[in-house]
């Protein structure tokens, strides 16, 4: 949430509206040799109110450790509160990080899940709870997770103090994973950090009605990708009784990276005012995004599938303080519309 265009930090608090697992005495597993400790290595395993891609798998449920980390499988080790480097192909594996360290709910906190509904997400809080045998460092946090595969942690109150710990994502057998921070103070107060698919799509379930169709959107993403080959697979299941499940290969190249444009610079001009910018190698044309606010809120000013040439933009001016970014893009490899889809959809894209 401090990068330009990055996620907005918006705490959901749902401890009042929250069903709260393993510090009520709701757990699936305890650490037997330390019974005054019987919280501190629990977990709890709870439905997912909506199937959610992670990697190669689709998750129906998930298990919330009092470790500060969420499980895609059953309990795998009694080491789970020693949060280490991702990925790394030794258990734990399999998970999904907010801030994994040796917390200990015995002695006081709460944590919490709650189904947000009409934001399509799954909300897990971990409310003042204690790093183990540090009674005095408390730590509240949240991670969401969303119907589209995208991922959202946020931090509201971190103290300074953070310890070990280990913020990030790993896949099944720890060969691939995304390591965010590693016992640094990268992560804050009112911070948020998000991570989100490349592949996603504007709707992810309906009904028709018979004879009828309609048309889902689907948007490629390569502005976090480096550049090399990517693979993933479009799922459609229904409940046709001929073809129940219908799949799609998607292989998605990306070529390269253009540079930052230059030297923008400003002018105003009575009503208007006019951006301008140095030429990019390679770069085919340019999109300008605007908001009155620096960090968020940005809007697209030249559109989906419209290509400024230029090197120069003009906006109506009302007298506000605005700011400005500007993106270097390839104006051939833009994808509006795909139709007459193949067995194997093969797409160029350069990121921007």
């Amino acid at each position: 949430s401090d990068e330009l265009g990055g996620p907005i930090y918006n705490w959901v608090d749902i401890k009042s509206i929250g069903t709260e697992v393993i510090t009520n005495g709701d757990y699936t597993h305890t650490d037997t040799t330390e019974p005054e400790y019987e919280y501190d290595e629990a977990y709890k395993t709870v439905g997912l109110p909506f199937e959610f891609s992670f990697y190669d798998q689709f998750l129906n449920s998930i298990s919330i450790s009092s470790n500060g980390q969420l499980f895609m499988s059953d309990w795998l080790s009694d080491e789970n509160y020693n949060p280490q480097l991702l990925p790394d192909p030794f258990e734990v594996n399999n998970v999904i990080a907010p801030f994994w360290s040796d917390l200990d709910a015995s002695s006081s906190g709460q944590i919490f899940y709650y189904y947000d509904e009409p934001n399509n997400s799954f909300i897990v809080q971990y409310e003042n709870v204690p790093m183990y045998d540090e009674p005095t460092l408390i730590y509240t946090f949240q991670v969401i997770l969303y119907d589209n595969g995208k991922i959202k942690f946020q931090y509201k109150d971190i103290e300074d103090e953070l310890g070990f710990y280990v913020t990030g994502i790993e896949n099944s057998d720890g060969s691939i994973g995304t390591l965010i921070a590693n016992s640094t103070p990268a992560i804050k107060n009112g911070m948020a950090i998000e991570l989100n698919p490349w592949l996603s799509f504007n709707s992810y379930s309906g009904e028709l009605a018979a004879g009828t169709s309609t048309t889902i959107d689907v948007k490629f993403d390569a502005q976090i990708l480096n550049e090399g080959e990517y693979d993933n697979y479009i799922f459609i299941r229904s409940n046709d009784h001929v073809e129940s499940l219908y799949d799609k290969s998607i292989h998605l190249t990306v070529l390269g990276y253009l540079g930052t444009p230059q030297n923008i610079a400003t002018e105003v001009i009575d009503t208007e005012v006019t951006l301008t910018w140095d030429d990019i190698n390679g770069a085919e044309s340019y999109y300008i995004y605007a908001s009155v606010k620096p960090y968020s809120d940005f809007q697209d000013l030249t559109g989906f599938g419209t290509f400024n040439t230029e090197l120069s933009w003009t906006v109506p001016y009302a007298g506000q303080k605005m700011f400005f970014y500007v993106v270097s893009s390839k104006a051939d490899k833009k994808i509006e519309r795909i139709s007459n889809v193949t067995d194997e959809m093969i797409l160029e894209y350069l990121t921007k």
